[in-house]
C-alpha cells in the first residue's frame, strides 16, 4: 500500500513531541564489567557456559514490521499518528511501520463491513457518483475507534436517488423512515447539509419541498442507520462553506473511494479538540455531542486566531492529513485524485455572538474543464480557460456548430455562451484539467511574492521579439 503523502510528514513531525527512542534505551544500557582472565571466578564461569546462550531481544525488535504483526498491532494501537510517523527517525527498519498499519488499523474495507456486504462494490459505486463519506465514521475510522451505527454519504441531488437505490437493491436495505395511509412521511427529515442560501427546489407538480435526507436501515439490524444527504454543489464544495457544514471542524474528515482527508488535523487529532465551524445554534446539538463523545472538548477557536487574517489553504499543505486507501478491486473514481488533491479554500475566524471558523471556496465548473475544481480565486484561473475555448473554436470548422444550435453564432458570440452550455455537447473535445495544477502554483507564487513584497514581483515576463 501507497504511504501518506510528504504533506502528512510535514504536519505530524512539525507538531509531534519527540518520542522516546526505544533503541537508544536499549543500546545505552550500561554493560557488564569485564572479569579478569585470570580470575578464579572466570573458569567456573567458562565451565558453566559452554552452549551459547539465546540472544536477548530487543524491544525495538517488537516493532519491526516484517516480524511479530501481532504485536506491531498492539504496541501501535496505542500510538498516536505523529508517533507512528516519527519512528521513522529512530530506524532504518521502522520506516515501514505506518505503512504497514495502515493495512490493519485504518482498513477502509473492514469499516464499512458492518454496513455493506461487499465494501469494494460500494466504493465503486461512491466513486462513480463522486460520493463522500464523512460525519462520525469518517473520526471513527481515522481515531481508530470502532464505527458507530451511523454511515453519512453525501451526494450530489442528481446522484441521491442513484446511490439509494443501491442500498435498496443491492444491500436489501429499507427505509427507516414510514409512510402513512396517505404516502406522507411520519418522520419527514430536510438535510441539514443543504447551504441555507440556497432556494428550495420545485418537484414535478410543482410543490416546493426542502431536499430529503434519505434514512435507510436493514429489518435484521435496525439499528443501523445509512443516512444519503443531497447537496446542490459537489459535496467538497458544500463541506467548505460555512454555512451547511456539519458544525465542527472535527466533522470536516471525509472518505473518497480512494482516499481519506483530515484538513483540519492539527486542531482534530493533535490538540484534540473540537472547533467550531460555522454559527452554531440549536440544530447543532447532535454534531456536538457527538463529538464530545469522543473526549474532544468543544471551543470556538484558537485565542490567537482572533487577529488571525484569512488564509489560503490546501489540501495538499502540510496542514492536511490524508491517506492511500487500498484500493484493490476498485474502479478509478469519476473524479480523479489530483483534481480533489488541488483543492483550496479560504479559512479565517469570525464573531457573531460567538467565535467561529468560516471557510469558503468556488466551483470552477467550466467547458474547457472535465471535471468541477475549487479554488476560491476564479476570477485568476477562468481568462485562462476563456482563452483556450475560444482558440479552439477558432480551430473548429463552422460545419460543426449546425448541430448545436439552430441559428449559426459568430464565433465570438459562441464563446460568449460558452458559461450557459454543457461541455458535453459544446463543439470542442479538448480539456485542460492537467493545465490546471500548473495554472493554481504559478497564481500562488505571484500573491505570495506581492505579499512578501518581493522584487520579483510582478514575475519578469520573457520577449517575444
Amino acid at each position: 500500500m501507497a504511504s501518506s503523502p510528504a504533506a502528512t510528514d510535514m504536519l505530524l513531525h512539525e507538531i509531534a513531541a519527540p518520542s522516546t527512542n526505544p533503541a537508544t534505551i536499549s543500546d545505552n544500557a550500561k554493560a557488564p564489567t569485564e572479569t579478569p582472565a585470570d580470575s578464579p571466578s572466570c573458569q567456573a564461569v567458562a565451565t558453566f557456559d559452554t552452549a551459547k546462550k539465546p540472544s536477548k531481544g530487543r524491544l525495538i525488535d517488537l516493532l519491526d514490521p516484517d516480524r511479530y504483526i501481532p504485536m506491531l498491532d498492539k504496541i501501535t494501537e496505542y500510538l498516536d499518528p505523529a508517533d507512528l510517523v516519527n519512528l521513522r527517525r529512530v530506524s532504518r527498519k521502522l520506516g515501514e511501520v505506518y505503512t504497514k498499519v495502515q493495512q490493519t488499523q485504518w482498513n477502509i474495507n473492514t469499516a464499512l463491513k458492518k454496513f455493506v456486504r461487499d465494501p469494494v462494490e460500494f466504493r465503486n459505486k461512491l466513486g462513480e457518483v463522486s460520493g463522500i463519506i464523512s460525519g462520525m465514521f469518517a473520526l471513527d475510522f481515522l481515531d481508530r475507534r470502532a464505527t458507530g451505527d451511523r454511515l453519512d454519504i453525501f451526494v450530489r441531488d442528481v446522484n441521491q436517488e442513484v446511490v439509494v437505490d443501491w442500498f435498496l437493491h443491492n444491500e436489501d436495505y429499507v427505509y427507516a423512515d414510514t409512510l402513512d395511509k396517505d404516502g406522507v412521511w411520519q418522520d419527514y427529515h430536510a438535510s441539514s447539509f443543504v447551504e441555507e442560501r440556497r432556494p428550495e427546489w420545485e418537484n414535478r407538480d410543482g410543490i416546493r419541498e426542502e431536499y430529503i435526507l434519505f434514512r435507510l436501515t436493514r429489518l435484521e439490524a435496525t439499528k443501523l442507520r445509512v443516512y444519503v444527504h443531497a447537496s446542490l454543489d459537489i459535496p467538497r464544495s458544500c463541506f467548505l462553506a460555512t454555512n451547511g457544514t456539519q458544525h465542527s471542524l472535527a466533522l470536516a474528515n471525509f472518505i473518497t473511494a480512494t482516499k481519506v482527508y483530515s484538513p483540519f488535523a492539527r486542531g482534530t487529532f493533535l490538540e484534540y479538540r473540537s472547533y467550531t465551524h460555522g454559527v452554531v445554534g440549536e440544530d447543532a446539538a447532535y454534531a456536538l455531542n457527538a463529538v464530545a463523545s469522543t473526549g474532544r472538548k468543544t471551543v470556538g477557536i484558537r485565542l490567537q486566531d482572533s487577529r488571525m487574517k484569512t488564509t489560503l489553504r490546501k489540501f495538499a499543505d502540510g496542514e492536511t492529513w490524508s491517506m492511500i486507501l487500498d484500493s484493490t478491486g476498485v474502479r478509478a473514481p469519476e473524479t480523479p485524485d489530483y483534481v480533489v488533491d488541488a483543492t483550496a479554500f479560504l479559512v479565517g475566524a469570525s464573531h457573531m455572538l460567538m467565535w467561529f471558523y468560516e471557510t469558503t471556496t468556488t466551483e470552477i465548473c467550466h467547458v474547457g474543464t472535465n471535471y468541477v475544481w475549487l479554488y476560491p480565486y476564479p476570477d485568476q484561473i477562468v481568462p485562462h480557460l476563456d482563452t483556450a475555448v475560444a482558440l479552439e473554436l477558432y480551430k473548429t470548422p463552422r460545419e460543426s456548430f449546425a448541430h448545436w444550435v439552430d441559428i449559426r453564432p459568430t464565433l465570438a458570440q459562441l464563446v460568449e455562451q460558452r458559461h450557459h452550455r454543457n461541455h458535453h455537447s459544446f463543439p470542442h473535445k479538448t480539456f485542460y484539467d492537467d493545465m490546471m495544477p500548473q495554472w493554481i502554483k504559478e497564481i500562488e507564487d505571484d500573491m505570495a511574492a506581492e505579499e512578501n513584497g518581493s522584487q520579483d514581483y510582478p514575475r519578469k515576463r520573457p520577449r517575444l521579439h
